[in-house]
C-alpha cells in the first residue's frame, strides 16, 4: 500500500501545481498559464504508467487473458463479434500479435480512461484538485484496474455529458456509441441525454421512502435482470463483492441530501442532471444491496461523484470545509474497507511489468 500513498501523493501534488495556472474572476476560475496544463498533463501521465503497466494487479487482470484465448483468439474477427464488443475484441487480437499477451491491451484501457477522466473533470472544475482526490478515495481509480471496459465506457460518458448540458444530442450519441463499443453498459446512459430537463427537486423525500419500500420486491427484479443480461454471474458472484453495497447506500443518501439541502437555490441543466444522477445511484444502490456482482451496475454512475462533490462544495455558504471533511471521511472509511482491510479487487500489492514496487 505504500506504493499507492507516494503516488498518490504525487499525483496531489502536480493537482495542487496546476492551480498555479489559474485565476479567479468573478465566480470563475479560468486558466492564465501554462502551468496549468503542465500539472494536467503530468497527473494524465501518473495515472496512464501506473494502470498500463501493472503486473496481475486487478481482479480483470488474468480473467482478460484466459477469456481473451478461450472466446476471442480461437475466433474468427466477425465470428468473436457474437461473443464480446468490437473494441474488446479488436484490442485483444491486436495485443496477443504484437506482445503476445494482453499488456498492449491494458495499455490502450489505461490511456482511453485517464483521458477522457481528466477531459471530463476539467470541463466541470478548472480546480482539479479536488475531483482529483475524489477520484482516488471513492476507489473509483482502483475499479478502472477491475471493470477495466465498463470504466473505459464511463470515462467516455463523463467526456460526453457535456453535450447534455450543452443540448446536443447529435454529438451525445456519437460518444456513447463509441463508449458502447467498449462496453454493452453504456446503453445505460442514452436516458441520461434527458436528465437535464427534468427538475423533480420537490419529489427527493418522497422518492427516498418510496425506493426503500419497493426495495424487497424490485431487488428481486433486479436479481433476475442480471442473472438474464448475459453477463457471466457466477465469475461475479465469486468476487464476494456484494458486502459492501450499504456503504453505497449510506454515502450516496448523505451526499444527496447534502446536495438537496445546499444547491436547492441552483437552477438549470447542470443542477438537473447532477441530482437526477444521485437519484439514480440511490435506486441501483438500494435494488442492488446483497445482490453478488451488482457493485458493477452501481459503478455505472458511481464515479460521478468526483465532480459532484466539487460542485456541491462550491455551492455551500456556510461550513464547506466542515462538509468536505465529511465527505472525505466517508470514502476513505470505504476505502480503507475495501483496498486496505479486505483488498476485494487485489490490487494490493501493486507489481509493474518490470519490477516488483510494492
Amino acid at each position: 500500500m505504500s506504493f499507492y500513498i507516494i503516488f498518490f501523493s504525487i499525483v496531489l501534488f502536480f493537482s495542487l501545481f496546476s492551480m498555479f495556472g489559474t485565476k479567479k474572476i468573478g465566480e470563475n476560475i479560468v486558466v492564465c498559464n501554462e502551468c496549468y496544463y503542465i500539472g494536467i498533463a503530468y497527473i494524465f501521465l501518473l495515472f496512464f504508467l501506473v494502470s498500463a503497466f501493472r503486473f496481475e494487479v486487478g481482479t480483470d487482470y488474468i480473467a482478460y487473458q484466459i477469456y481473451a484465448k478461450e472466446k476471442i483468439l480461437s475466433q474468427s474477427f466477425f465470428h468473436a463479434l457474437k461473443k464480446s464488443e468490437l473494441f474488446f475484441v479488436m484490442f485483444s487480437k491486436l495485443s496477443y500479435v504484437v506482445c503476445g499477451n494482453m499488456q498492449l491491451f491494458y495499455i490502450i484501457v489505461a490511456f482511453f480512461v485517464s483521458y477522457f477522466t481528466l477531459k471530463g473533470i476539467t470541463y466541470y472544475e478548472q480546480n482539479v484538485f479536488l475531483p482529483v482526490l475524489f477520484f482516488i478515495v471513492t476507489t473509483s481509480f482502483f475499479i478502472s484496474l477491475n471493470a477495466m471496459r465498463q470504466m473505459v465506457s464511463f470515462s467516455i460518458f463523463l467526456y460526453a455529458s457535456r453535450y447534455i448540458i450543452r443540448q446536443n444530442f447529435k454529438k451525445y450519441f456519437i460518444y456513447i456509441l463509441f463508449a458502447f463499443c467498449w462496453h454493452t453498459s453504456a446503453v445505460f446512459y442514452l436516458p441520461c441525454y434527458y436528465f437535464a430537463r427534468v427538475r423533480i427537486y420537490k419529489l427527493f423525500i418522497p422518492f427516498v421512502f418510496l425506493t426503500f419500500a419497493c426495495k424487497q420486491i424490485l431487488n428481486t427484479s433486479m436479481m433476475n435482470f442480471l442473472e438474464l443480461s448475459g453477463l457471466e454471474m457466477a465469475y461475479y458472484f465469486a468476487l464476494k463483492d456484494g458486502s459492501s453495497s450499504k456503504s453505497f447506500i449510506v454515502i450516496v443518501l448523505c451526499i444527496s441530501v447534502c446536495f438537496w439541502i445546499y444547491c436547492r437555490k441552483e437552477k438549470g441543466l447542470l443542477r438537473n442532471f447532477f441530482f437526477n444522477i444521485l437519484l439514480v445511484l440511490i435506486l441501483i444502490s438500494v435494488f442492488g444491496d446483497g445482490i453478488p456482482g451488482s457493485f458493477r451496475i452501481v459503478y455505472l454512475f458511481w464515479p460521478m461523484i468526483i465532480v459532484i462533490c466539487p460542485y456541491i462544495y462550491r455551492h455551500i455558504e456556510k461550513m464547506r470545509n466542515l462538509v468536505l471533511l465529511f465527505f472525505i471521511f466517508m470514502f476513505l472509511v470505504f476505502f480503507y474497507k475495501n483496498h486496505i482491510v479486505a483488498n476485494v479487487h487485489e490490487v494490493v500489492p501493486y507489481t509493474s511489468i518490470f519490477r516488483n514496487v510494492l
